[in-house]
């Protein structure tokens, strides 16, 4: 199966993980993330010694954890790294953006799965240039035998002709939160269909019923707002895309190999605890069973 689930410890830090994998069928590769820049966005702090128990008592359901990283500063985020290394973890190491080169040359001489990271506020507006970035960054990682994970990256023009290991996604649950449909297409890739441009949603009528969305109430403006099931039909559409896109990726690239690890492609879905039974396990039950 080429489709995970991204959990961080910001959010799970008291949620009880194992109780929610139970309810899979089947359970998902889990990669794990300290979220400290979304604990930091409200005055929150992080430290080794809370993610890395939080990291050891889930250790039996926890594939892939991230270490924690500093955005901007690739010495503390080293420092983490080996503290965490030291209590027993193996972490998969962060570079970002703006960070010097040859930080990621030392990283991948010890590490064979980098995850490259603070790509999002580049994704829109420096598209050619990220790419640019993503490809030399992923080359060196190459040179040196071992494979990256790109954190919130799924546009197709960036990584369609990288062979990442894996990649992340938050879309799926902001996108319909806001009423917009975010759907794929094999042949044309992301389709957007804003709330507010009827005319658009009329046109992919086809699209959207392969999706199991009512084309009718589906074009009105005010579809998904105020609306539970409505909402929550837009929202599994745009989750079931991820999943149409992850599979897309995977037959693209496949087998891209980790050791310990199920060969990638992988795409994973950012999630907060009350997402996973009300979304993600229908969703992966259903589509991802196989």
């Amino acid at each position: 199966m080429s489709v995970g689930i991204l959990i961080s410890f910001h959010y799970f830090r008291t949620d009880p993980l194992e109780e929610r994998l139970a309810a899979f069928d089947r359970k998902p590769l889990v990669f794990a993330d300290s979220g400290a820049f979304s604990a930091a966005n409200i005055g929150s702090e992080i430290t080794i010694a809370d993610y890395s128990a939080w990291l050891t008592e889930h250790a039996g359901v926890i594939d892939m954890a991230a270490t924690l990283d500093v955005i901007g500063d690739p010495k503390a985020t080293a420092k983490n790294t080996t503290a965490l290394e030291k209590r027993g973890h193996e972490v998969v190491p962060v570079f970002h953006v703006g960070s010097p080169w040859p930080e990621l040359k030392r990283i991948v001489k010890t590490h064979k799965l980098v995850a490259l990271g603070g790509m999002v506020p580049h994704a829109r507006s420096a598209g050619p240039q990220l790419r640019r970035w993503l490809t030399y960054a992923v080359g060196i990682a190459d040179d040196a035998g071992a494979r990256c994970h790109a954190f919130g990256i799924t546009v197709p023009t960036i990584i369609s002709r990288l062979p990442l290991f894996s990649c992340d996604s938050t879309t799926w649950k902001s996108s319909a939160r806001y009423g917009d449909l975010f759907l794929w297409d094999d042949v044309r890739g992301w389709v957007t269909l804003p709330r507010d441009k009827k005319e658009r949603r009329i046109d992919e009528m086809r699209l959207m019923r392969s999706y199991g969305l009512d084309p009718g109430p589906s074009v009105k403006k005010s579809y998904g707002i105020g609306n539970r099931d409505e909402m929550d039909a837009a929202w599994m559409a745009v989750a079931v895309a991820h999943v149409r896109f992850a599979r897309w990726f995977h037959d693209r690239f496949a087998p891209v190999e980790v050791a310990g690890l199920p060969p990638g492609p992988h795409t994973f879905l950012s999630c907060v605890p009350n997402h996973i039974p009300r979304f993600v396990v229908p969703l992966f039950n259903k589509e991802c069973a196989a």
